[in-house]
């Protein structure tokens, strides 16, 4: 049977300023990106140069196809970029859930990203959350990496999804935006207790 065709990634959905923020900081001197929610800037990270890219992905179709792609399968081979399946279940739109059936399953979306950090021993500089679960990724960081937290860049973090995307501003900062996509940089000292029940409370909220 022939090998499917590999897909064929554009430029992150983003607007041109955040698409240009986006570059900016991954020009920065990073060197181990971390990112929930593949394509477009899955190709960006590779491209930049970083030494290790682990990508995790909620829609298995997606995550079998991009690991065709003739950029990025190179760097899978080399060891430099882990693409993965987040298995939380059947998806829908954007690697949504399509129903709670197999809740008991969505937090293999973010233990499936510092699961693959654990196995190479080390931890990012940068993360990107642009997919599901949006809150407890980007609480996860700071709860797998605290002597080091990444500095983290958000997408979407539109006016009307503040009230529940704005649980992250408790623990991070922001230090520069462009349109939805802000970049943030860990608080100090984060409450402990506090951190781990923020995070438990959105684990199971998808958005």
């Amino acid at each position: 049977m022939p090998e499917a065709a590999a897909p064929v990634i554009g430029a992150p959905h983003m607007s041109v300023e955040e698409l240009e923020l986006f570059r900016q900081v991954l020009a920065e001197g990073h060197r181990r990106y971390a990112e929930f929610g593949t394509g477009g800037s899955t190709l960006e990270a590779v491209r930049s140069g970083f030494d290790t890219v682990v990508a995790v992905d909620s829609d298995r179709n997606w995550v079998q196809a991009l690991s065709r792609h003739d950029e990025l399968r190179p760097a899978i081979r080399a060891g430099r970029l882990s693409i993965l399946h987040g298995q939380i279940g059947p998806t829908g739109a954007w690697g949504g859930p399509v129903g709670t059936d197999t809740m008991k399953q969505w937090p293999n979306y973010v233990a499936t990203q510092w699961k693959a950090w654990a196995e190479r021993g080390e931890s990012p500089d940068l993360l990107f959350v642009d997919g599901r679960f949006r809150v407890a990724c980007a609480l996860s960081a700071l709860l797998a990496c605290p002597d080091a937290p990444p500095r983290l860049m958000m997408h979407d973090m539109l006016p009307e999804r503040l009230r529940g995307y704005g649980a992250v501003l408790e623990f991070y900062e922001a230090e520069a935006k462009a349109q939805s996509l802000w970049v943030l940089r860990p608080l100090p000292r984060p409450d402990p207790m506090r951190l781990l029940t923020a995070f438990l409370r959105h684990l199971l909220t998808f958005g």
